[in-house]
Parts: C-alpha cells; structure tokens; sequence
C-alpha cells in the first residue's frame, strides 16, 4: 500500500511528492483498511492489514492457523522536512496487555547489564520502544536479534550510513528454503542527526517494526523452524539506548503459555 499526499480543489489532486510513500516496507502488510465511523470525540483514522502476501499465502508454512492481521495502527500526518508526511504507530490500546515494564536509562549499547537484561527477556510477545543515540555525523549499525537453538536469527538493523532500517528474515525456516520466505526488507530513513528511535513489536510468529517515529514501517511473518528463544541487542560503545521494553499478555483467555485477559 502507498499514501499520495497532497491537495485536492474539488476536481483535480495535485500531488505534493514525486517519490513513492510506501505504508509499510514488509511483504506482509497487504490490502489495508481503514475503519469509518469512529466517533468524533476520539477522532483517530486507524488502519489494519492483512498479514500475508500472496506471492506465497497459499504455502504459508503454519499450522493450525493460516493468515493473521497486523496489529491495528494510528495514521497521523505531520509537517516534516518534505512537506507533509505520512506517520504510523501502534495503537494505544495496545498498552492495556503490557504485564511488566523495564526501564533503560541512557545504557551503552554493549553494556554488560544491558545484554544480560535482554538476555533474560522471554523473547515471544514483546512491545520494544526504545530511543537511540550517536555522535552525529558518524556512522554506526545496531539493533536486535532475536535468535533460536537452530541457528535460525531474525534481525532488525539500523544502518546510519546508508540511512536504512533493515529487517532480514533471511536465515528463518530453512527447513524450507522457499526464496519467497527467506527475504530482506529496507526501510528508508530520513536524514539523522544522530538519533532516531525503534519501536518493535515481537508477536509469536511475526514482526512489526516502526522506526523514526513510525516513518519507515516493516511488517514480516517469522516462518520458524522452532520458536525463537532468545533476544539480544548489539551496538558500539558510543550507542545510547534509552526507553523501556514491555512484556506483553496473550489475547488468549487461557491459552497454552497461561495468559488471561479481563474479557
């Protein structure tokens, strides 16, 4: 999906970008929605997709279940260094499943308590919102890896140089090397002045990450041979994090892993 931002008179629409604005840079972000008739008082124009693709809905290696939804999204323009431009993020209700909150105060990327602290993190239903910075001007990579006993690693990078986010899924579900799982999905970023700030939601089986403030959005399956394990954060010394991760609740009323939620 892609957003054309720009003026409409009543009879022509003139856009305001000659560049394409994807919505989401992922392949799993397909036939979006928008819902009418949200109320006046909350005022929000909120957007779900259909989490597949149908270059390979067909074979999605999953069992029981085959297709599932994206987490729904806010959509906000705002004024930024192009004119208008098109923001997404998660919305808040999202919040009311967070069961435990981790604080990060301004830790080194390749601090000792930082990697322990992800370490221990249970690397299934995650909300990660963090904040990044770096001597300006410099160019750096980091980010997280989620990773399992079979050496499958899916990874989300930011690379400063090359003004990128990056989401590779590349070494998952080898057990079926299918060329239409195994991908690399970029994200352009605008121009940083050393910060830029990630924002990852880690569902069981997939991906949803919004960077920059929900500028550059990536939306990814994870077609497993096991279920991932561990999560892990990398970057050099002179890598600030701040933020704070969020463990999250299932919408399941008792399910398999002993979440409940109120109904």
């Amino acid at each position: 999906g892609q957003a054309i931002v720009g003026d409409f008179d009543g009879r022509a629409f003139t856009a305001q970008h000659d560049e394409e604005m994807w919505l989401d840079y992922g392949a799993d972000n397909y036939g979006a929605v928008t819902w009418d008739g949200v109320p006046a008082a909350d005022g929000r124009r909120i957007m779900i997709g259909w989490m597949s693709s149908w270059r390979y809905a067909r074979e999605m290696p999953t069992y029981p279940w085959r297709g599932n939804m994206t987490i729904p999204r806010e959509l906000r323009l705002v004024t930024g260094e192009r004119g208008y431009e098109l923001l997404s993020a998660p919305v808040s209700e999202l919040e009311l499943l967070r069961a435990k909150t981790i604080e990060i105060d301004r830790a080194r990327a390749d601090s000792d308590d930082l990697q322990q602290m992800f370490s221990r993190l249970p690397p299934e239903l995650l909300d990660i919102d963090l904040a990044f910075r770096w001597p300006a001007g410099e160019s750096r990579s980091f980010g997280l890896r989620f990773t399992n006993g079979e050496g499958e690693k899916a990874a989300v990078v930011v690379y400063t140089d090359a003004g990128k986010l990056v989401v590779d899924r590349t070494t998952v579900g080898q057990r079926i090397p299918n060329p239409k799982f195994a991908e690399r999905f970029e994200a352009p970023l605008r121009q940083l002045d050393g910060k830029v700030t990630l924002r990852i939601i880690k569902d069981t089986a997939s991906l949803e990450v919004f960077g920059d403030d929900g500028r550059a959005v990536v939306s990814a399956n994870l077609f497993y041979d096991e279920p991932f394990d561990a999560v892990s954060i990398f970057g050099s010394s002179d890598v600030e994090v701040s933020g704070a991760v969020f463990v999250l609740r299932s919408i399941w009323l008792n399910d398999a892993h002993g979440g409940e939620t109120d109904g």
